[in-house]
């Protein structure tokens, strides 16, 4: 079960992608040879755990399904009670607003309100002048 994250990202709005590290703090209730975790479109060029009194533990990272659900494979079994899942990774930027997503300039904005691929409560307002300049604002 994870327990605190701590991320150190790298966020140029001028790339394609972002990247950074996260040290996941899990306990474990039992022991076990990998942990599942969601990273769409991750690539993961390092992950391991550590763990008292095993310290590092390393491990393989594997995107099982097209959603993102991706296993990490431990060398060897962890065991129950407090451990830390470490990985450093880079991501392309999302092009939906429901994650860390890029967002880029549109000019003459030709879809109607109506049909805007944004979810509710972020759709563009219906009074908006649809020939005028707008931004996305991203969440963070």
């Amino acid at each position: 079960m994870p327990v605190h994250y701590r991320l150190d990202l790298k966020i140029d709005p001028t790339q394609e992608s972002f990247s950074g590290t996260v040290a996941i703090d899990v306990i474990f209730g039992e022991s076990r040879d990998g942990v599942w975790l969601h990273g769409k479109n991750m690539d993961v060029t390092e992950v391991y755990l550590t763990q008292d009194p095993s310290g590092r533990i390393n491990a393989s990272y594997e995107e099982h399904l097209e959603s993102g659900v991706a296993l990490v494979s431990l060398e060897k079994t962890a065991e129950p009670g407090p451990a830390t899942l470490h990985l450093t990774f880079s991501a392309p930027f999302n092009t939906s607003s429901n994650a860390l997503f890029k967002a880029v300039e549109v000019t003459n904005l030709t879809q109607s309100p109506n049909s805007n691929p944004l979810p509710p409560g972020r759709r563009f307002r219906d009074s908006m002048n649809r020939d005028s300049r707008c931004h996305s604002i991203c969440p963070w």
